[in-house]
């Protein structure tokens, strides 16, 4: 039973150690785009460990096309973000230096003395970034408005993927089946992909789904397992309670009935994390791992002020953070206060989601949720900051709100 049931449950050992002494390493496009983004000595750290795997690694035509996209964007964020750092600094001693001059004028010895300090700070700031060796420099980068073919990261990552290593795509009237497909996919939830249909209207929403298709069709041509290292952590990819997280079981299923394959998915530092037991001399990953970290929550805390502006309503369900309290971690909640409270207040009641269905309480409600039976627990309802809902995950019906009400009323006691 278990065997027909496996991608509910962690892989054995057994298959763990085959999966890593087998498998085919692919990197998705936000790893090799989050390069970018890392100091000198974390880059350095980054390309030595994809050097160590070459002979293992495979890059998706899907993911290149993504990189060298996206590439100019991510440059040009990340020479302005550098620039208005620096410009904020001096923005801040100048002001200091005016607080002097209103604060201590009556003192002129010490008001000269503290602004000769401040604007040898200055001096020494604007050197500092001048020296800076991770400073990203417009011309290194760009001829006049358009980006050059080449910088240093291009060249690594061309030593590292060669031709042989670089999928070669699918034919025109292949990519319309899949977009037809994924059309039929993403109605009906089925992952990977069916988040980007929710932001992207055109052939873009599919990327995911071709990166999807190109690593079954490598795997079935090579008879290898694939290991998939991505930083995407939305729940089409990922099965997510508190702080637990495994590649959602439907790719799982799907990859081994297609493949006769086992598919392994982790972020960077998960997979730096089980590499250490598998890889032997793997290079040193201390610099590059707290960066990815920090990158990483960067770009989550970008989302979630995005998210704060949009409308939320009763009903939907969102991944939630929680800290602090009777519960922790990531958690799935079904907002519960009503529309014009959600219009107009920074913070929303809701109940959160468990996958523990054994416990039938009468404060617990039943529900289908992505798939899988999961339990509302009512007695659990609380208050939290909008900053806190993550993602959107879906949507209970009128009738699941009524049975929510109903024994949310028994609850607080007034039944």
């Amino acid at each position: 039973m278990l065997e027909k049931y496996f991608a509910f449950y962690k892989y054995s050992d057994e298959i763990i150690s085959y999966i890593w002494a087998n498998a085919i390493i692919v990197v998705d496009t936000n790893m090799l785009l989050n390069s970018y983004k890392m100091s000198p000595k974390g880059q350095e750290q980054f390309f030595e460990v994809l050097k160590t795997l070459k002979t293992r690694l495979w890059l998706p035509h899907q993911v290149g096309k993504e990189f060298h996209r996206n590439r100019k964007k991510v440059v040009s964020e990340q020479i302005k973000s550098l620039g208005d750092t620096q410009k904020d600094c001096f923005k801040r001693l100048d002001l200091i230096i005016n607080e002097i001059e209103s604060n201590v004028r009556y003192k002129s010895d010490l008001k000269i003395k503290l602004q000769e300090a401040i604007k040898k700070g200055k001096e020494e700031v604007e050197q500092i970034f001048k020296d800076y060796p991770g400073r990203l420099k417009r011309n290194d980068f760009f001829e006049g408005n358009e980006l050059k073919k080449e910088d240093k990261v291009v060249s690594e990552l061309s030593e590292i993927f060669g031709s042989h290593n670089i999928g070669n795509g699918y034919e025109k009237e292949e990519l319309k089946r899949i977009f037809n497909e994924g059309e039929k996919r993403f109605e009906l939830k089925i992952p990977p992909g069916y988040k980007d249909a929710e932001t992207k209207e055109d052939y873009r929403k599919f990327g995911d789904l071709i990166i999807w298709y190109e690593m079954m069709d490598k795997a079935r041509i090579e008879e290898k397992p694939i290991i998939f290292i991505t930083e995407d952590v939305k729940v089409d990819w990922w099965e997510i309670e508190n702080e637990w997280k495994c590649p959602h079981p439907e790719l799982l299923f799907e990859f081994k009935s297609e493949t006769s394959q086992y598919f392994m998915m982790y972020t960077y530092n998960d997979f730096i994390e089980n590499a250490k037991r598998f890889i032997p001399n793997l290079p040193g990953t201390e610099i590059v791992t707290q960066e990815i970290e920090t990158i990483v929550d960067e770009e989550r805390n970008k989302e979630a002020l995005i998210f704060q502006d949009k409308t939320i309503k009763r009903g939907e369900i969102y991944l939630a953070q929680f800290e602090n309290g009777a519960i922790n971690g990531l958690r799935p909640v079904i907002i519960i206060q009503n529309d014009v409270g959600n219009r107009f207040s920074q913070s929303t009641i809701v109940i959160p989601l468990s996958s523990n269905t054994r416990r039938n309480l009468p404060t617990h409600v039943k529900i289908e949720f992505l798939g899988r039976e999961s339990v509302a627990l009512v007695e659990n309802m609380t208050v939290i900051s909008r900053s806190n809902l993550k993602e959107y995950m879906g949507e209970v019906s009128e009738f699941t709100l009524e049975e929510i009400s109903k024994v949310l009323m028994r609850t607080i006691g007034n039944d």
